[in-house]
């Protein structure tokens, strides 16, 4: 299990690398031949270690009613998992203020474990002691529109607006035959701020937060994505980076005739807290 604290330790050492690196290396000039401060296309990929912790209630019509299940404790699921990241973001305007920006990553995760305590999923009852297979699996496909309100050579805030695309899906097993499962997807509008700061040529430092809030009747659903990244530039059209990312969602949904959130009824909790390391390519 990775704890935040080992997170941080390798940030440090990571960022103490890095900067030895530069110290020792020779720096661009201000004759033109450092890179232009915001570039018009970027493309990162990279991977993601991440501790995650979720949990559900399903099948009741009482928003609030009932004791969650956590996942990994009652149906043995890895509370640490790695994947495979991606962005991109384009800056379309003559002054670069405006910018569309994408990025995935998911999460899947299996298992088997022999129940300790029995839960209730769907209206089932599974004793303790029955075995059961289970499988978790979140997509995140975000697409942003933003606009840079404070910008110069070395600093650029903006302000963006879009959708986090998230299909979930999970699914219960028993004697290698599928028990209960539900699968949605939830479509949630966010706002973002995000800011990046050239430190020096070779180095930028990157924030960014995303949020999302609804409450109706039938319907309550949160989220929160926050981010920081600290990125070298060896070559202009090359960049290593690290980050520190965490990212949260709490969908809760009763029987409606108008589902934001497809078919589930109940409660979905999900919480990852992550480690980056990246390459990203410019394109000026």
């Amino acid at each position: 299990m990775i704890g935040q604290k080992t997170v941080f330790r390798l940030l440090s050492i990571l960022i103490i690398c890095m900067l030895t690196i530069d110290g020792s290396a020779q720096r661009r000039s201000n004759s033109g031949q450092g890179q232009q401060s915001w570039d018009r296309l970027s493309l990162e990929l990279g991977g993601y270690a991440a501790n995650i912790n979720s949990n559900f209630r399903l099948g009741l019509d009482n928003l609030g009613i009932g004791l969650d299940i956590d996942f990994e404790e009652a149906l043995g699921l890895e509370t640490t998992a790695f994947t495979f990241n991606a962005n991109a973001k384009y800056r379309f305007s003559k002054n670069r203020r405006h910018a569309a920006s994408f990025r995935y990553f998911d999460f899947n995760r299996k298992a088997t474990k022999t129940l300790q305590a029995e839960i209730e999923i769907n209206d089932r009852v599974f004793s303790a002691g029955t075995e059961l297979g289970s499988s978790f699996g979140l997509s995140v496909i975000n697409a942003d529109y933003s606009y840079s309100f404070l910008m110069d050579d070395r600093m650029d805030i903006n302000a963006s607006f879009g959708f986090f695309v998230m299909p979930i899906k999970f699914s219960v097993s028993k004697n290698d035959q599928a028990a209960e499962s539900t699968s949605f997807t939830a479509p949630l509008p966010a706002l973002g701020l995000e800011s990046g700061f050239i430190l020096s040529p070779k180095f930028s430092l990157h924030q960014s937060v995303h949020l999302f809030y609804i409450q109706l009747n039938n319907l309550q659903g949160k989220m929160t994505d926050l981010s920081i990244k600290l990125e070298y530039r060896p070559i202009i059209n090359l960049g290593l980076g690290t980050g520190f990312n965490t990212f949260a969602v709490d969908i809760q949904q009763s029987k409606t005739k108008r589902p934001l959130f497809g078919d589930l009824v109940g409660n979905i909790g999900y919480k990852h807290t992550g480690f980056l390391l990246y390459a990203v390519f410019y394109l000026q």
